[in-house]
């Protein structure tokens, strides 16, 4: 997403019951949402994304096709996260 190394950091989330190192990536650096998604597009990502209505830090979470599950939202949440994308074709919302 032409992000430098200072811009963001990995983490490692549960997923469908398995630990995956450095699945998640969070990132540190001040972006509008409307940018991050239109960057995913233009990579054929097809985002979804999940705004928590509360938001206070407005960090940004990314999962890389790994999909939204109930155990990763919350570890991401653990993590600071206000705005989680996934790039997981199959995750729909109306």
């Amino acid at each position: 997403m032409g992000l430098s190394k200072n811009d963001f950091y990995k983490v490692d989330l549960t997923y469908k019951g398995y630990i995956v190192y450095n699945l998640g990536v969070i990132i540190k650096k001040f972006y509008l949402l409307e940018i991050v998604i239109a960057k995913l597009y233009t990579m054929n990502a097809n985002p979804s994304a999940i705004i928590n209505p509360q938001c206070k830090t407005a960090r940004i979470g990314y999962i890389p096709g790994g999909g939204f599950v109930d155990k990763t939202i919350i570890e991401m949440a653990d993590f600071g996260v206000d705005v989680l994308i996934s790039a997981d074709h199959k995750w729909v919302v109306d």
